[in-house]
């Protein structure tokens, strides 16, 4: 007798916690995520934002708002990988050209861009 109530008692509090659970999982606010697969959520503060432009702009590198991302097909411009990882940054030194393209049907030139990436 003892252990069949027990058995019920462990039955009872096993679906309410798992009634609790379902219940509450949805507290959890996930990020959304863009609607284009190239969008880029920025969560870097605008003064730092600035000063990663202007580190980009002044190795003559081109500044991506849209992407936070610094790039150049010249090597001798823009940010190498050893400033580009000082500042924080993911460095690619063959990125496509059309990595931001899309559309899937685009013929893109075969030349390597040097970007850094900012999150």
């Amino acid at each position: 007798m003892k252990i069949s109530v027990l058995f019920g008692l462990i039955t009872i509090l096993l679906l309410i916690s798992a009634y609790l659970f379902i219940k509450n999982k949805n507290i959890i606010n996930l990020p959304q995520v863009p609607a284009s697969p190239t969008a880029v959520i920025s969560t870097t503060p605008p003064q730092i934002e600035n000063n990663l432009k202007t580190a980009c702009t002044e190795k003559n590198g081109i500044w991506l708002d849209e992407f936070n991302e610094c790039e150049s097909q010249d090597a001798d411009a823009g940010l190498d990988q050893e400033e580009c990882e000082n500042l924080g940054g993911k460095f690619d030194g063959c990125a496509s050209a059309c990595r931001h393209s899309e559309d899937k049907d685009i013929v893109c030139i075969g030349v390597c861009v040097n970007v850094c990436s900012f999150q």
